[in-house]
């Protein structure tokens, strides 16, 4: 850094990093073969079968930038966020899958049915049969 703020001064540093930065933009990239995302895919189901899940994010990472519609990539990475129970990035992930295809059942039900949001549910059916109305209230609002 002290090399560039006396040649270069903070002005021209801001000019070179704008002008790698356009460069790099301006980069095309060539499409994929529908074969190397099959590829990636099947490595990457096979690492979450495995359960090697830090491995099996980056296979699906990688199938994303093959085709950023990837309903299954989306469900894989999903899917491996619920094992890690990190809930944020579970909804995150399997409402990403139902924008791109809402008729997909099973992201569906993984979003619906085996997340924290059914646990609030059938909780607050419980407090609210039970009579406890504020209770049951916050468990629904939570969900």
């Amino acid at each position: 850094m002290r090399f560039f703020k006396y040649t270069l001064g903070w002005p021209g540093l801001c000019l070179l990093v704008t002008l790698i930065s356009l460069f790099y933009s301006n980069l095309s990239y060539p499409q994929a073969s529908p074969e190397a995302y099959k590829t990636v895919m099947k490595r990457a189901d096979s690492l979450l079968a495995q359960s090697k899940l830090k491995q099996a994010t980056i296979a699906y990472h990688q199938a994303l930038v093959f085709d950023d519609q990837s309903v299954d990539a989306y469900k894989g990475l999903g899917k491996i966020s619920f094992a890690k129970g990190d809930w944020p990035q579970f909804r995150k992930w399997f409402e990403l899958a139902l924008q791109v295809a809402p008729d997909d059942s099973e992201a569906f039900d993984y979003l619906y049915n085996k997340s924290e949001v059914r646990n609030l549910v059938v909780v607050g059916d419980t407090l609210r049969s039970q009579g406890k109305l504020e209770d049951a209230r916050r468990k629904y609002k939570a969900a």
